[in-house]
């Protein structure tokens, strides 16, 4: 677990409840990878790293794993990173795909009531 990013995403809104920085910073340590598909979230580990209690670090995992980035294999115990096959993948593309050139003609069919700067920067933002 990374306490430097935690420690700065409190420091941005520390009214933010500590589970939802847990759960910010676990979800983008996972997209980028600094937390490898398959590995198991240990909550004490990441509870005493963080040097909280183990209930915020439980309620993050909930919410990733009801997002399903997390997940529960049978036999075992815990919660593990979603391992995506290359199936996977390429299933998941071929579905962005579809969905986002659909997004792009319903935006260019309303374009009267899009807000094209804000759009413009939320796409450089991505």
């Amino acid at each position: 677990m990374n306490t430097e990013l935690f420690n700065r995403y409190l420091e941005e809104n520390p009214f933010e409840s500590i589970s939802e920085v847990v759960f910010k910073v676990l979800r983008r340590q996972i997209l980028t990878w600094e937390i490898r598909p398959g590995t198991k979230l240990n909550v004490a580990r990441i509870a005493n790293t963080l040097n909280i209690s183990r209930t915020p670090v439980r309620q993050a995992i909930d919410r990733l794993f009801k997002m399903g980035i997390v997940q529960t294999i049978p036999g075992k115990t815990g919660y593990y990173v979603f391992n995506m096959s290359r199936k996977d993948m390429e299933d998941l593309f071929r579905v962005r795909k579809l969905i986002e050139g659909e997004a792009a003609y319903l935006c260019a069919v309303k374009n009267s009531v899009i807000d094209k700067g804000r759009l413009q920067g939320l796409a450089l933002e991505f």
